[in-house]
């Protein structure tokens, strides 16, 4: 919420000062002053607080009233910096009925409030429980917290709290006093022992939880809504989003059929059907499910078998996978858009991202570690090939850095903890890119002549090592990767 002062455009509605005397002469106590500024389209109120003392502390409030929404906001800390929370209050319809939510928002917070909210959240799910609702493990954003309710009678709402780590539900829970909702039929209460028993109410919830990914041929927004720009457009299959639980149910790639075209293919692998969509002429699709050609007459326009349905919008080719965690994938030829449910938060990754509603952790690589740049996010999500045979021509490969940093007062030599793209033996680069890459380094050796020479451990010695994965990383350095390579003989 991006607010102006109010007090550049109208004096004080209020001041108010606070202040003890001391016997050193000094200040101290705080001034609150409060502007109000309102018409018949709104309500503005900010009050700033500051201290009496010469510091730069400060605390600032605001608000903004509107027929169907109030917004607030708090402050403080080094001129209003250093702390936030934030509140929006709104009405309307949910599931058509009446409805309001209230979503509050933070960030960096002192250490007793973090621990008075742990402390609360820890206890919440289980006084919710004693109070008879019911429990929906979600991985909620860590620093958002929302109530939702949908009144369903004058004496009951539909309630639905989502708090980090956990969503909370109560169909038809009785209030002490009656809303003025005017006539409304009889509302029977149950108990609820599923989510299918709130249909409505989580039918909303579901859709809001689904998460869309976008990949193009220059860019892609992650399940968390965070935009790249990135593209490898060359033979090798790039993982696009991948079920990453411990028996996976789908698999998502797509890679360039002609570097010199926009053509691509798309490959949906699921435990129950292979489905390839390869582009054909006049701007159409070839379909194929395990291995079968699928869609291929003009009056047929959609296949469905083993809880997989394929179908054709247009030119735009559609695949639904509900059970296996995929609500639909559609490609068009340019934008490839994947969105799974709601039950697959946190579960996935790829380039897609992991889908947790944290936009911190994105460039998360196969190994769990944030990689140093787009490029080599991307880069750790290509799926390789034995040969070169397939097109690919890619391997990954350990890497010496071509400086001799000095670490800890001695020279050292380093080595990548991550492996790079490089071709295949045999092959030659003709493309190659930049990627920001960790190096874990070794002092040089005292050959006893006051010379320094390498290393104990030569670079052969580094890739075969087990240590790789807890090396820690003393130098972060860009280094060339190759991305599109030219083979003689037998590139294995």
């Amino acid at each position: 919420m991006s607010r102006n002062f109010l007090g550049d455009v109208i004096p004080p509605g209020i001041t108010i000062v606070a202040q003890a005397v001391r016997s050193d002469n000094r200040n101290q106590g705080y001034q609150a002053t409060a502007y109000v500024r309102s018409d018949a389209a709104k309500v503005d109120v900010q009050l700033v607080v500051v201290q009496l003392a010469e510091t730069n502390w400060k605390a600032c409030a605001d608000a903004v009233i509107l027929p169907l929404k109030a917004q607030a906001r708090l402050r403080w800390g080094k001129e209003c910096r250093d702390y936030r929370i934030a509140a929006m209050a709104t009405t309307g319809q949910l599931a058509k009925k009446p409805a309001m939510q209230l979503k509050v928002q933070w960030g960096d917070l002192p250490s007793w409030m973090k621990k008075t909210s742990t402390a609360f959240m820890q206890y919440l799910p289980g006084a919710a429980l004693v109070l008879g609702f019911s429990e929906a493990h979600q991985r909620n954003p860590s620093h958002e917290f929302i109530v939702r309710a949908a009144a369903t009678s004058p004496r009951t709402i539909d309630t639905v709290i989502k708090a980090p780590g956990v969503t909370l539900y109560y169909q038809a829970l009785r209030i002490p006093f009656t809303l003025p909702l005017g006539p409304s039929p009889t509302y029977e209460t149950r108990d609820i022992t599923a989510w299918n028993v709130f249909p409505e109410i989580a039918s909303q919830i579901a859709q809001e939880d689904q998460s869309t990914c976008e990949v193009s041929e220059r860019d892609f927004k992650t399940f968390d809504h965070v935009s790249r720009t990135y593209s490898f457009d060359k033979s090798c299959n790039l993982i696009v989003a991948q079920d990453c639980t411990e028996h996976p149910k789908f698999v998502i790639t797509t890679r360039k059929v002609d570097p010199q075209s926009f053509s691509r293919q798309v490959h949906i692998n699921t435990t129950s059907a292979n489905i390839t969509i390869c582009p054909a002429a006049n701007s159409s699709f070839l379909v194929a499910c395990n291995e079968e050609p699928v869609l291929l007459h003009s009056g047929v326009s959609e296949y469905e078998k083993d809880n997989v349905k394929i179908y054709k919008n247009g030119t735009t080719v559609i695949v639904e996978a509900p059970t296996h965690g995929l609500k639909n994938v559609t490609f068009d030829g340019v934008i490839l858009k994947v969105t799974v449910a709601s039950w697959m938060r946190g579960k996935t990754c790829g380039v897609c991202g992991n889908n947790d509603r944290e936009k911190h952790n994105e460039l998360l690589m196969p190994n769990h570690k944030l990689a140093h740049s787009c490029s080599a996010f991307v880069h750790s999500w290509v799926l390789l090939e034995e040969t070169c045979s397939g097109g690919c021509k890619l391997q990954r490969s350990y890497v010496k850095l071509n400086r001799n940093p000095t670490i800890d007062g001695e020279e050292s030599t380093c080595y990548s903890v991550d492996p790079v793209l490089k071709c295949m033996k045999d092959c030659t680069p003709i493309e190659k890119t930049s990627v920001k890459v960790g190096f874990h380094c070794f002092p040089k050796v005292n050959n006893g002549f006051t010379l320094l020479t390498d290393t104990a451990v030569n670079l052969l010695e580094w890739q075969r090592s087990s240590d790789k994965k807890s090396a820690s990383e003393d130098v972060v350095e860009s280094v060339d990767a190759d991305i599109d390579c030219t083979c003689t003989g037998d590139c294995s």
